[in-house]
């Protein structure tokens, strides 16, 4: 009788290996060859920290394990990128989700698909021995830099200023 229970436990124990062995094998073949893969251009501003999350999804094999084979453009520029989108170069960007409402605004398609960044990131930088900035008023007498206009950065800080009636 135990002679049987233990031919029972190891035909159990095969059967198991079986099934746990097709299972990694069909979860290798899950990341498909080169030639299986859909080629996608993504375009972007540049190698900022602030897109870590698609650097991270591409030299993960994230998007192998999806499908996808991704080629990441640099741009230079958040109006350079929405413009390699609208003129086919790229098939997403990765930048100011504003160009994306101006180009609306003069009659060009572009929509916004998805968030990398949730919040604009603003670092206060200087040389100079002042307080901690915890007011817009507190910046009267000082300069700021800020990316150009049309930026979702430039608009937030003009605001600040107008609010701080600067």
């Amino acid at each position: 009788m135990i002679h049987k229970k233990h031919k029972l436990l190891i035909g159990a124990i095969i059967i198991m290996a079986i099934i746990l062995s097709l299972f990694l094998l069909k979860k290798s073949q899950k990341v498909k060859s080169d030639d299986a893969l859909i080629e996608v251009n993504v375009a972007q501003f540049g190698e900022f920290f602030l897109y870590m999350p698609l650097y991270l999804a591409d030299k993960g094999g994230f998007f192998e394990e999806e499908g996808l084979k991704i080629h990441i453009t640099n741009t230079g520029g958040d109006d350079k990128t929405f413009a390699a989108v609208i003129g086919g170069f790229a098939d997403f960007g990765i930048a100011d989700p504003t160009f994306v409402a101006i180009a609306n605004e003069k009659g060009q398609k572009g929509k916004v698909v998805a968030s990398i960044v949730n919040g604009v990131p603003f670092w206060g930088v200087t040389n100079k021995d002042i307080p901690e900035i915890t007011d817009g008023k507190q910046l009267e007498g000082l300069s700021v830099a800020t990316f150009p206009s049309p930026s979702t950065a430039y608009t937030l800080q003009y605001d600040m200023f107008e609010d701080a009636e600067l």
